[in-house]
């Protein structure tokens, strides 16, 4: 054979490997629609909290012999912003005349997110809360006694999620795998923020002569085990939920609620419907309630005279969140 034929050859075969090298799909954290799978820092937790050492102190006394504060630590180890005056802390489990208190709750302070950019992931806000002047009122006769003492930390919270969709105007083609852009039918693509909440199990078939059908999960991982999930706008300053005691059934109304709202970037001009198995839609966004912390959403995207393509797809999850943390109050009798 002639040797330039040869070396011709080998720079074509070198040329086809250099081509089918360079799209590496999510193995390269990248989805091929535009979004990187890699782009959030991940985890499954929302704000930490603890008290602080020595705030309530170990042992306190009786007949108000020992003045003491309630220091609680807080941490944003998520991905939302914690705007001012949006979450609160409240002090339960103890009378509050009793322990001198003349507020049971205050604000959580501002408390950035986590930031990832590029490589680099920023550490959230912390901050502090005190409760000053706390003193045990009354007499326990006695030896020692023991009373609880809760705090209840109340915030909304976000998770933003984003997959990737293969839409296609003609969802009947038969499909070429070794040429087709992306697949009509399979598991697609998707990263969550850091949340207690997320986004899982994305995957979409097709629907008709022109349209597909997706579906998601939302799933909740508790951050503790007393993490609680409740209804967005439902969390009032004194973390009582609409009025009712966060343990009551009447805040039991309220909880596992997600509000989700889906977006494809074509809804104003393609029609998008989505529903859970629980609450209806309008027509892309509503209320899903988790079993067991699962619920799926069904959508159906019309993909009406669209060419073959991969698809940015965003959701938003919005949630109220409630956590708790205890101890117990030693109280001493001073003679």
């Amino acid at each position: 054979m002639n040797k330039k034929v040869i070396v011709l050859m080998v720079g074509f075969l070198l040329f086809l490997a250099g081509c089918s090298g360079g799209n590496s799909g999510s193995n390269s954290g990248s989805s091929g629609s535009g979004f990187d799978v890699n782009s959030y820092s991940g985890g499954s937790d929302a704000l930490t909290l603890e008290f602080a050492e020595g705030a309530p102190p170990e042992k306190i006394r009786d007949q108000g012999r020992f003045p003491f504060s309630v220091r609680i630590l807080f941490e944003n180890i998520g991905e939302y912003d914690i705007e001012e005056n949006s979450g609160f802390v409240a002090l339960a489990g103890a009378d509050a005349s009793v322990l001198g208190l003349t507020e049971t709750s205050q604000s959580i302070p501002p408390l950035r997110g986590v930031k990832k950019i590029s490589d680099d992931v920023r550490s959230g806000g912390k901050q502090t809360v005190t409760f000053s002047g706390l003193k045990y009122t009354e007499n326990i006769g006695a030896g020692t006694a023991t009373i609880p003492l809760n705090a209840y930390a109340c915030y909304p919270y976000k998770t933003l999620a984003q997959g990737s969709l293969c839409l296609s105007g003609d969802t009947y083609q038969d499909y070429d795998s070794d040429v087709a852009l992306c697949d009509i039918e399979g598991n697609r693509d998707s990263a969550s923020s850091a949340a207690p909440v997320s986004v899982q199990n994305l995957e979409q078939r097709p629907a008709g002569d022109a349209s597909i059908e997706f579906q998601f999960d939302i799933i909740h991982k508790p951050t503790t085990n007393l993490g609680r999930l409740f209804k967005n706008s439902s969390i009032e300053s004194n973390c009582l939920i609409n009025g009712n005691s966060p343990t009551s059934a009447g805040a039991n109304i309220d909880e596992d609620y997600v509000y989700f709202e889906v977006s494809t970037g074509l809804e104003n001009t393609l029609t998008l419907d989505c529903t859970s198995e629980e609450a209806g839609t309008t027509p892309n966004s509503g209320y899903a309630r988790l079993y067991d912390d699962k619920a799926t959403v069904y959508c159906t995207q019309d993909t009406t005279g669209l060419n073959e393509q991969q698809k940015l797809l965003k959701i938003d999850l919005s949630y109220d969140y409630l956590e708790r943390i205890s101890t117990d109050l030693l109280i001493e009798h001073a003679n």
